[in-house]
């Protein structure tokens, strides 16, 4: 099942703008905000965030099927 939720997660990041160059990490910006999901190892995903307005960061690492609802 993780496989088929990487596949759909991937779907999803494209989807909704995430650009890639290497299928690992994705990358959405703007000239405020920034995002990322990297794909790690045991159905996990690097998920980082930042605002250069307020300077607010935020990094968590979570399960896949938890990423989901970072995406948008």
């Amino acid at each position: 099942m993780s496989l088929q939720q990487e596949r759909d997660m991937k779907w999803m990041l494209k989807f909704n703008g995430y650009k890639t160059t290497d299928d690992i990490k994705y990358v959405k910006a703007n000239s405020t905000i920034a995002r990322s999901v990297e794909f790690r190892e045991n159905n996990r995903v690097l998920i980082k965030y930042l605002n250069t307005e307020t300077k607010f960061v935020d990094r968590k690492e979570v399960d896949i099927s938890d990423g989901f609802n970072w995406i948008t």
